[in-house]
């Protein structure tokens, strides 16, 4: 009888202009997740927001700053100077996102939504969103805790009381550029943010869907070719085609949920990180019923392909991709009741059969989920495969079982250039091949083995990938 060596892979690797920029969430009642050293740790921040939230850090993986949308916080936890009154919303759905300027690593932009209220008794219109706005960061001031310079710059005009509460970000086709994209009524604008700077005069793309409530979230495809928006109130979801040269929504919308009253009414929604994939969670609000579905963009017919994942009680939550190529996913009790855990989709670039979601995947310790979950440039989380030699599976979050005394082969994607290749074991250098390949495997092999790729890009740019295997 052959003994079995069992390996778990742990491929959290995504491609960035540099590596790490997602690593460090704030969120919730004082929530917060630390991804640095391919590992998840709970960590405690100064937010308390019932949705929107953003963070960044630096390549490295080091904080630099978060919102809600209204307060900015350093490092540190302590308040930027201009740091305060902000024009999101912590009950705006996507209250801010943080952006780099991509001709000044030291600049930083933070672009807010705000929030439109209504009366909990009569259901009218209480207070009109403050509608989309810019704010810069200087990271050189403070000793390098950073203040706020510039803002707000108004960027909706006269269109501010008909904004959503949505708002994503991807990287541009072109070398040093953003698309900041947001909607109203039925346009969609795109800004464009490139080495001079942001530019406040949008491209404007106009749909037939005119967005009925503002709720909701808008999340844009790491590949950069698709945006999908999630329209809370009237139970919408749709998948359109987006230019990242241009910045142009097409107006070829794919309504994706028909019947919200048995599907449940869209709230949260991300693509896998290969962009194969879309994912939304919806709840149906007479049973505050929470489900998940997936929805695989490589079908013609795509709404077809909708696929129950997982129902559970739960109000309306949202989902977010994560530098280890999982897809988290929030379901609070109710708009004031959050929860100490995350749900997981391991996979999500699997068909539903293999997605392997896991409930309750991640205690958040003393912090609290309540709806939302910070969205950060798309782009930022492309990933990359490490494909098993003998069956070519793409290994990312993977256990492979393999028998001891058989030979064996991982192989890193193929990549463009001329890029440097290190695999790494017990600290020291194993192989420097997209390669690594083991013979007459023993329990010796058994350990953490690091992966590490580097190459320039068309641009300029250096692109580190990496990757984990346990």
């Amino acid at each position: 009888m052959k003994k079995v060596l069992i390996a778990l892979f742990l491929l959290n690797s995504i491609i960035t202009f540099g590596q790490g920029e997602a690593n460090n969430w704030f969120f919730g009642q004082g929530a917060g997740i630390d991804f640095n050293n391919g590992t998840t740790t709970s960590i405690s921040g100064k937010l308390s927001t019932n949705e929107g939230c953003a963070s960044f850090s630096n390549s490295d993986g080091e904080l630099l700053f978060y919102t809600d949308g209204i307060t900015v916080y350093d490092k540190n936890h302590t308040i930027m100077t201009n740091g305060s009154d902000l024009l999101g919303d912590p009950s705006s759905t996507q209250s801010a996102i943080i952006v780099p300027h991509p001709g000044n690593s030291d600049q930083f932009y933070i672009f807010t939504v705000g929030a439109n209220e209504h009366d909990p008794l009569t259901g009218e219109l209480s207070k009109a969103t403050e509608g989309l706005h810019s704010y810069k960061v200087d990271m050189t001031l403070r000793s390098g805790l950073g203040d706020i310079t510039e803002g707000p710059i108004n960027l909706s005009g006269v269109e501010s009381e008909n904004w959503t509460e949505k708002i994503t970000s991807v990287k541009g086709s072109e070398c040093n550029t953003f698309w900041v994209i947001s909607l109203y009524k039925n346009k969609y604008v795109s800004f464009k943010i490139d080495a001079s700077g942001l530019h406040t005069t949008p491209v404007t793309s106009t749909v037939y869907y005119t967005s009925e409530d503002p709720r909701g979230y808008l999340k844009v495809s790491p590949s950069g070719e698709k945006i999908a928006s999630a329209t809370y109130g009237s139970g919408k979801l749709h998948l359109y085609s987006f230019d990242d040269t241009t910045g142009i929504v097409a107006n070829d919308a794919v309504s994706l949920i028909s019947n919200p009253d048995v599907d449940g009414y869209a709230y949260g929604i991300e693509f896998s990180p290969n962009s194969s994939k879309l994912y939304t969670s919806t709840r149906l609000p007479a049973t505050d019923i929470n489900k998940l579905f997936q929805f695989d963009l490589s079908q013609t017919n795509i709404s077809a392909s909708k696929t129950l994942i997982n129902s559970q009680t739960g109000y309306r939550g949202a989902l977010q991709l994560a530098p280890n190529g999982k897809i988290y996913t929030t379901v609070p009790a109710d708009y004031d009741l959050g929860i100490r855990y995350l749900n997981a989709i391991n996979l999500p670039d699997e068909d539903p059969e293999n997605c392997d979601f896991e409930p309750q995947a991640l205690y958040l310790g003393y912090g609290v989920a309540m709806q939302g979950l910070p969205p950060f440039i798309a782009s930022l989380l492309l990933p990359i495969e490490i494909t098993d030699g003998a069956t070519n599976q793409n290994l990312n979050n993977t256990t492979a079982k393999r028998c001891i005394g058989e030979n064996y082969q991982l192989t890193a994607q193929n990549l463009e250039g001329n890029p440097n290749y290190t695999w790494t074991f017990n600290n020291i250098i194993i192989g420097t091949s997209e390669t690594l390949n083991f013979s007459n495997l023993s329990s010796t092999d058994q350990g953490t083995y690091y992966f590490e790729a580097e190459t320039i890009d068309d641009c300029g740019f250096t692109i580190t990938y990496k990757g984990t295997v346990e």
